[in-house]
């Protein structure tokens, strides 16, 4: 179950109290029984447990939204058994996207504080490209470094990851940045780039189409271009790269860091 299924559970289930009968019952809302001490506050209800889980699942839902970790969009083939969830299921999931968030936080702050470090980079943390430029599903084809050339078969570089999208899929921007170029250029096919400061520049090439024209300023999420099969390409896809003062770096770590799983 999704997270925004679950908040919809905890929304239906508010007005109705969970009411219950039978022992350890009261007014209809279950209540487990407890004894305290003087100075100790009385245990939650499940209604107030509830109500505090549905505000913290917002908050979490909002912080990993701001890490760039996207929800399911509910579109296309979906499965499985239906199962009940407890309040002891939210609860723990809850606890789960907890640690996710604080995971996500420190990887991102680490990688922050590596690239200042290796590259002399001046950038804040809210401007790194982080997440993958696309929308919707995809295969990762290709990745950065020495790889076999698809055209010849000989041992080349290669100075991005090329991500297969079918052709059109949208592409954003996954930084905040001033678009610099959208033109054809040798081996790309259709390319942008994108300057989002510090000496730091996003390149989508093979694209069907710009969105986004240069001197435009994009925000991150904002749709840029259209995946296509222009250039020096084998088949409808995105070759992306991350350049730090005109150095190509693998945008591996960038990519797949929004969708890290707790460690």
């Amino acid at each position: 179950m999704s997270l925004q299924l679950r908040k919809r559970w905890l929304a239906a289930a508010l007005p109705l109290g969970l009411f219950v009968s039978g022992p350890g019952s009261r007014d209809g809302l279950l209540v487990a029984p407890f004894s305290r001490g003087p100075g100790t506050p009385p245990p939650r209800t499940e209604k107030e447990r509830l109500i505090s889980l549905g505000q913290k699942l917002s908050q979490l839902e909002q912080q990993l939204a701001r890490l760039g970790v996207k929800p399911a969009s509910g579109i296309g083939g979906r499965g499985g058994p239906e199962l009940p969830v407890t309040l002891a299921d939210l609860e723990q999931e809850s606890e789960r996207l907890s640690d996710r968030v604080q995971v996500l936080s420190t990887h991102r702050e680490a990688l922050s504080t590596q690239l200042r470090r290796r590259y002399d980079l001046a950038l804040p943390l809210a401007n790194l490209p982080l997440g993958v430029p696309l929308r919707g599903g995809f295969d990762y084809t290709s990745g950065f470094g020495l790889r076999s050339d698809p055209w010849t078969g000989a041992a080349t570089a290669h100075n991005g990851i090329d991500l297969a999208a079918d052709h059109g899929a949208t592409i954003v921007a996954n930084a905040p940045g001033r678009v610099v170029a959208c033109e054809y250029r040798s081996g790309y096919g259709l390319m942008l780039e994108i300057n989002h400061g510090g000496g730091l520049a996003t390149r989508y090439g093979h694209l069907s189409a710009c969105r986004a024209k240069p001197g435009e300023l994009v925000l991150r999420d904002q749709s840029i271009a259209a995946v296509g099969n222009s250039g020096r390409s084998t088949g409808p896809h995105l070759h992306y790269e991350v350049l730090i003062k005109g150095r190509a770096i693998d945008p591996a770590p960038l990519v797949w860091l929004s969708s890290a799983p707790p460690v």
